[in-house]
């Protein structure tokens, strides 16, 4: 079987180019048609290797599922320029999809508290852990940090006890700031700090009321400066002991 292959046709892709077989007693081969790579090697053509070595890839260049990289020994010339390639190229090509942020072990949740795995953990911990029964999920892969830190400090969380963050703060998990108490107490923990974020709020927004008036002023004084200096000086400096107020 003899196989003709266009490696510059603009329809080529990573995995498919367009080829046809002349000799082929199909009669849809004879015609030009998408062919995938690895039927042409196993008829015998020499076609592009997808290695990983062979590829280039740029990992803080991303697009959703999609990274920006190229091959230079591809015999596609299209491949050997910077690209948009899927994972399914790189899982084909031997590469392992990298994470946009390293896997530390130590995540936040959406309702703000820190879940860590063994992955960050040392084997004290992961001891502690074992001990007090604090993994979590049906794997049994992960622990609430304050809990962990919490357990560590008091050698153990009692029944109907939970941990309280004195300040309110959800990822604060120093040992000062965690103690042991009721689930009311823990409420009020939170509600207070709440209250004090709504309080500190709204000073800020009023500094910046203040800010604001106080920059309207100012400009309106170089206003006054800029028009009024060259002609009248003496009116000038009673405008502006009037602006000052």
């Amino acid at each position: 079987m003899v196989w003709e292959v266009d490696w510059t046709h603009d329809g080529n892709t990573g995995q498919k180019v367009w080829a046809r077989n002349p000799t082929s007693h199909i009669r849809a081969s004879r015609e030009w048609h998408l062919t995938c790579t690895g039927h042409l090697r196993d008829a015998g053509v020499n076609t592009p290797v997808y290695r990983k070595d062979s590829w280039e890839v740029d990992w803080s260049k991303r697009d959703g599922k999609k990274v920006w990289a190229r091959n230079p020994y591809s015999k596609m010339p299209d491949a050997h320029e910077w690209h948009w390639i899927d994972h399914k190229t790189l899982d084909q090509a031997g590469l392992h999809w990298k994470p946009a942020r390293p896997v530390s072990g130590r995540w936040k949740t959406t309702d703000g508290y820190i879940h860590i795995t063994r992955r960050a953990m040392t084997d004290a911990e992961i001891e502690a852990a074992e001990q007090y029964g604090l993994f979590r999920g049906k794997k049994k892969l992960f622990v609430k940090e304050h809990c962990l830190v919490a357990a560590i400090k008091y050698g153990g969380i009692p029944e109907n006890c939970v941990v309280r963050h004195v300040n309110g703060v959800k990822d604060d998990n120093r040992p000062e700031n965690l103690v042991l108490g009721t689930t009311q107490e823990n409420t009020m923990d939170h509600d207070s700090a709440r209250i004090q974020a709504i309080h500190w709020r709204d000073v800020a927004e009023r500094q910046i009321i203040r800010i604001d008036a106080l920059e309207h002023r100012v400009a309106e004084l170089e206003r006054i400066v800029s028009a009024s200096m060259l002609r009248d000086p003496e009116r000038c400096a009673n405008m502006v002991k009037e602006a000052l107020g």
